[in-house]
């Protein structure tokens, strides 16, 4: 028996509510040196953990699909469900898979990827072995258009999401951005969100993105990558924005990092701007999944963007201060609501 199939059982013998969320994306091995100059050996990671994380902070179920080599560490799938998500959708390939992943803060919006070797020497800490051998070049990326990956989409029976009325993609190729959506309306899911990779985030790409849109809720791609695909085309962001609107989505959310975010509210053509919870930062790796996922279950429970954005942007402060995803919950009742209580008043309507 597969783990997954494992895990199918114990949630059906224990009466688990079924997810009204799910979260499609990857899980990794995360070697993290944070902004304080401390190192968080393989810890479990990934977009979609992430993702989980930032809906599950709000209180709902939520269901992670994704794939994992058989060398991934099944006891984190156990850990994992024994904090809350449900990982029926987790398919385990009768194969390696290289999941770590590799980040170093460097005080500006995105993480460094690359090179450990210089940064654990730099704050004289010993080079895990874990991490021989590693290399950003080389390794299967998932937005490669040849990958073979489902995400594990294609391996759950109607059963296992028959309660989930919202998705968040995660960033993956175009090719199964576009085909997701399609197949998740058929199982009566209304509610999908992306998170654009920037490989397809290019001008050649332009005229396949109303394939995308048309069926998606909300878009949140970062300022860089939006830049990037507007690339003479535009260099006014709300143009952007309205843009893409027009499209077919209703919600553009242009993700700032530490500047917070621009929302452009497609249905009722209004422009927002969303300061960043202020806190002192430690982690930047997950916070832009944790935003997303945020966000979707603000979307779907309240049919407001701007109420979504804020509850994006509170998961996405929890994760700025814990690196492991599956802490980001520890915390005391109220403590997210008070958070987004205070946010709320910084909003800009533009």
């Amino acid at each position: 028996m597969s783990p997954s199939g494992s895990f199918k059982e114990q949630a059906v013998e224990n009466g688990l509510p079924l997810p009204e969320f799910l979260v499609v994306g990857n899980l990794t091995r995360n070697f993290i040196i944070d902004l304080n100059h401390k190192a968080y050996d393989d810890i479990p990671g990934g977009s979609a953990l992430f993702a989980a994380a930032g809906i599950q902070c709000w209180g709902y179920p939520v269901g992670i699909v994704s794939e994992v080599g058989e060398d991934y560490p099944l006891d984190w799938l156990e850990r994992s469900y024994h904090t809350g998500f449900d990982v029926r959708g987790v398919r385990v390939l009768p194969t390696s898979i290289d999941a770590r992943e590799f980040y170093a803060g460097s005080g500006v919006d995105s993480p460094i990827r690359e090179n450990p070797v210089p940064h654990y020497s730099a704050c004289h800490m010993p080079f895990p072995k874990m991490l021989l051998g590693y290399s950003l070049e080389g390794k299967r990326h998932l937005q490669d258009p040849n990958t073979i990956y489902t995400h594990g989409l294609g391996d759950l029976s109607p059963q296992d999401y028959a309660q989930a009325t919202a998705v968040h993609l995660c960033p993956m190729n175009f090719r199964l951005h576009v085909q997701m959506p399609v197949t998740l309306h058929k199982s009566f899911i209304n509610t999908v969100t992306i998170d654009p990779s920037p490989e397809y985030m290019v001008p050649r790409n332009w005229d396949n993105l109303p394939a995308l849109l048309k069926s998606t809720t909300a878009f949140l791609p970062s300022e860089k990558s939006i830049v990037a695909l507007f690339q003479g085309r535009s260099t006014d962001i709300w143009e952007m924005a309205q843009a893409l609107a027009e499209f077919g989505c209703e919600y553009i959310v242009i993700r700032r990092g530490l500047k917070g975010q621009y929302l452009y509210d497609g249905y009722a053509h209004k422009k927002y701007f969303l300061p960043t919870y202020p806190l002192k930062v430690t982690n930047l790796v997950g916070a832009g999944d944790a935003f997303c996922g945020g966000f979707l279950a603000g979307i779907k429970k309240t049919y407001d963007p701007l109420e979504a954005c804020l509850q994006g942007n509170i998961s996405a402060s929890l994760a700025m201060q814990s690196p492991n995803p599956l802490f980001m919950s520890d915390n005391l009742p109220g403590f997210t609501q008070a958070r987004l209580d205070s946010l709320r008043a910084m909003v800009q309507t533009l």
